[in-house]
């Protein structure tokens, strides 16, 4: 799949560099047009080695928990990126994109100790860069659709523990990914324009397949484990990517 995400992407820049002297209508916009985009992403994926840490964690606390720590899975946050063109080749909608992603999810848990309250909170945070392609048809002079949405993503993920205790400064441990994570997004989705050439509302939904592996402490380079009680390293921080979802506003501007 991903060698077939890299060829089309080949053949878009090749297809890019042909000039063409009659202007074609575009998805947003005319020949001509690069456009910028921001917006908000939900990513789901599936930690189950993790949340098994998170279950021995409140196991080891079940007697003095006022708040267990739950259960990771769906991280949200934000993106920008460019549409680098967009192109109609004879009703096929063809557009070539690269983008940047920042999402994290957050618990915490409570618990008693000598009649004192100790805090821990767990941070997954996730970086991801991509570039894609979108192959799609245009339904109405408001309405493209996106038949196909594909991108390769490059992925680096981060796990920040937080200590604190009572009278003592917070104990801060970070993890990041041992090695940068190769995943790729598949979907469809729409466009939406609100503003003739300049301005649309663009939505896709599909699924992101990925994994990361060890996570290291960049404080100690001790490596993430599977219990508290264990020194045997988490080999599979995340074992796959799910359900994504994506809603941004592109701008698009004359060359």
């Amino acid at each position: 799949m991903i060698r077939k995400i890299l060829l089309t992407v080949t053949i878009i820049f090749a297809l890019s560099s042909v000039r063409t002297n009659a202007q074609q209508e575009l998805g947003f916009g005319c020949l001509g047009f690069v456009g910028g985009f921001a917006g908000f992403e939900s990513l789901a994926f599936r930690p189950i080695d993790f949340n098994n840490y998170v279950e021995d964690f409140n196991l080891n606390r079940r007697d003095t928990l006022s708040q267990s720590l739950g259960s990771f899975g769906d991280v949200k946050g934000f993106r920008v990126g460019i549409n680098f063109f967009r192109h109609n080749y004879n009703g096929l909608l063809i557009t070539l994109k690269g983008s940047y992603s920042t999402m994290s999810q957050k618990k915490d848990a409570a618990f008693l100790s000598n009649n004192l309250t100790f805090t821990h909170s767990y941070d997954v945070g996730l970086k991801n860069f991509s570039v894609g392609v979108d192959l799609g048809t245009s339904i109405s002079d408001l309405l493209d659709w996106k038949v196909l949405d594909a991108a390769l993503i490059f992925n680096k993920t981060t796990l920040t523990r937080t200590k604190n205790s009572p009278n003592l400064p917070s104990e801060i441990d970070t993890y990041t990914s041992e090695k940068t994570g190769i995943g790729y997004f598949i979907g469809s989705g729409f466009i939406l324009k609100l503003v003739s050439k300049f301005i649309s509302l663009e939505g896709s939904i599909g699924f992101t397949f990925f994994e990361v592996g060890r996570m290291k402490n960049s404080r100690d380079n001790t490596y993430l484990t599977y219990t508290e009680n264990t020194s045997v390293p988490m080999e599979k921080f995340i074992r796959s990517g799910g359900l994504s979802g994506i809603l941004q506003l592109n701008l698009s501007f004359p060359l």
